[in-house]
């Protein structure tokens, strides 16, 4: 299983149910319909939800990509101005669309993935384990420091097995941090192992729906390779608990490849959304065994208690 490049775990994910409005790489508008997410029992005083999405990002601390969810804020929008009535117009005449949104859903930038010194997060993360069976609930704290480090403490963990309501506590994750930069044209994750620090380009600016990026390791041993999805928007109950608020949200996925020995190859292939002025919102990793498609990890994030 690949590394968790937001190691910044899970979320509480919110049900959808207004449709969203997608744009290809084509550049073509259409209707898409949001993730949906179904909340679960609380216990201890710690709400948990379970991901019902399909698809997104992940990784394992052996390579990964990323691992950070930074405090923003939405900018207010006004979507009453007469330049979003004439795009409207040209649209069909569906209701007036939003000018700056339109504009921060052309390109990638770096308000997907802000960096904001003094940046509180929570986080939670379900990590699946013989093919869901039992499952590993982990919610965690995220600090953005000075210098670009992003540090990750454990709060809660625990065990949870498949058709049972019994959980058990387990040991916390020691704490453990990232590193985030701006680089040639990229936003980068920094994950410290055995070989150094690794750097990994999540966000590639500028990039359209549509493009791709990659980047090899380990003299050719490992790859990675990015590609831009498109731009969507999404409800996520991220600052308060059970109170939505609609997000831009950038959808990347990521395949990891890694030649062994033998001339095999293992695959990890991870989604995720990037929330505009927040960061990772949500992340999704699963592998394919046999021609089935096997979750790995998924998580979200949560309002802070």
């Amino acid at each position: 299983m690949a590394d968790n490049p937001f190691d910044s775990s899970g979320a509480e994910p919110l049900r959808t149910e207004r449709p969203s409005r997608t744009v290809d790489s084509k550049g073509a508008r259409s209707p898409a319909t949001a993730a949906e997410v179904s909340p679960i029992r609380t216990s201890n005083k710690v709400t948990l939800v379970i991901l019902a999405v399909a698809g997104a990002l992940g990784g394992t601390l052996l390579l990964c990509c990323g691992g950070c969810t930074v405090l923003g804020l939405i900018g207010s929008r006004s979507p009453h101005s007469k330049q979003a009535k004439r795009l409207a117009e040209a649209d069909g005449g569906a209701a007036p669309r939003d000018v700056q949104r339109d504009r921060s859903r052309a390109v990638l930038t770096e308000e997907y993935y802000p960096f904001t010194p003094g940046s509180v997060r929570q986080a939670l993360m379900v990590l699946s384990i013989q093919r869901g069976k039992f499952e590993i609930w982990t919610q965690k704290e995220i600090t953005y420091r000075e210098g670009g480090e992003i540090a990750f403490k454990g709060l809660s963990r625990k065990g949870i097995e498949k058709g049972s309501r019994e959980e058990t506590d387990m040991p916390i994750t020691k704490e453990s941090s990232r590193q985030y930069r701006k680089k040639d044209g990229y936003i980068e994750i920094g994950h410290e192992n055995v070989a150094g620090m690794i750097w990994y380009p999540i966000v590639k600016l500028g990039a359209k729906a549509g493009d791709e990026w990659e980047r090899a390791y380990f003299d050719g041993g490992s790859k990675v390779r990015y590609r831009l999805v498109m731009f969507d928007t999404e409800e996520f109950a991220w600052r308060k608990w059970g109170v939505g608020e609609p997000v831009d949200v950038a959808v990347i996925e990521m395949r990891l490849t890694t030649t062994l020995g033998d001339g095999k190859g293992l695959e990890d292939f991870q989604e995720f959304k990037l929330g505009y002025g927040i960061g990772p919102v949500r992340t999704k990793s699963w592998r394919v065994e046999e021609g089935e498609r096997i979750e790995n990890w998924s998580e979200n994030l949560v309002p802070i208690r």
